[in-house]
């Protein structure tokens, strides 16, 4: 009677210690019942032997799932990430280190440590410092030869948005790697350089199309705990398309050459490959 009715108490609190994912408290719970079942008949002994090896199996397997964030076979998740990029290759000629944000759902497969998963990222980067300056030394010079008086300058940023699908395999319960394909749309904001001096005023802008191109991207992932991961990155998006209109107006201030005054405009394309680094922290909800 007093003996079941302690065995009773010490499962309820090793239930609890379990639903808290409080491990050591529930390997303290089970020694208890162990030493509790010592002095036990043998009947009541198996019976609480087998409920503590129960316990033992179920705790021994959240201990080993607790350290990684690897999914259980039934659960789909979703998680938030963000971090940095580098762009690589042409693009890295002429635009900046950047930064990235998204989202991902991830869905459990029948094979064990395999996931499928889909994910969107933003990622933003801007006209590199270097362009910047080589575009602005050369206003400089015109305004020191006076061949202009003063300029304003506007860069463009650079938005690429990837949407993509692939597989997540779970090497061991610290590491996994992801691999995956989807489209990749680049937005290229508008540029634009204004010009004058003592005669006219030039203003000339471009404008980008959103291109749409091949994504691909491949990469490691390290576990933290439950909650955080990180995660490196390599991402393709492709031959993009870079593609819109130049237009370039000179208004005349003389009136005397009013009609004068000239808007020049055309069309351009050209294409670059597409790929950057990304290092992501990776928050699980």
């Amino acid at each position: 009677g007093a003996k079941d009715q302690q065995r009773q108490a010490l499962q309820k609190d090793l239930d609890q210690a379990l639903k808290a994912e409080n491990y050591e408290r529930a390997a303290e719970i089970k020694q208890q019942l162990k030493e509790l079942d010592g002095g036990a008949s043998s009947t009541s002994k198996t019976t609480s032997q087998s409920s503590s090896n129960s316990y033992s199996s179920v705790s021994n397997t959240k201990s080993t799932s607790s350290s990684y964030s690897s999914p259980k076979s039934s659960d789909k998740s979703f998680s938030a990430f963000g971090g940095l990029m580098a762009p690589m290759g042409d693009y890295a000629d002429g635009t900046s280190f950047g930064v990235t944000v998204g989202g991902e759902m991830l869905f459990p497969l029948e094979k064990e440590g395999l996931s499928a998963f889909a994910d969107f990222q933003i990622v933003f980067n801007m006209t590199s410092s270097d362009s910047k300056d080589a575009i602005e030394s050369e206003l400089d010079k015109q305004v020191k030869d006076k061949d202009i008086t003063n300029y304003a300058v506007g860069h463009s940023n650079f938005i690429n948005v990837p949407v993509v699908g692939g597989l997540k395999y779970d090497f061991n319960e610290k590491y996994y790697g992801k691999v995956g394909l989807g489209l990749n749309f680049l937005k290229i904001t508008d540029s634009f350089v204004d010009t004058q001096n003592e005669y006219f005023i030039s203003k000339e802008e471009t404008s980008y199309d959103l291109s749409t191109s091949l994504a691909f991207k491949m990469g490691v992932g390290m576990v933290l705990n439950s909650r955080w991961n990180f995660e490196l990155f390599y991402n393709n998006g492709g031959k993009g398309q870079f593609s819109g209109e130049s237009t370039n107006s000179i208004d005349y201030k003389d009136e005397d050459m009013e009609d004068d005054s000239e808007v020049v405009s055309f069309d351009f394309k050209s294409t670059s490959s597409l790929s950057y680094f990304t290092l992501m922290a990776v928050y699980k909800f």
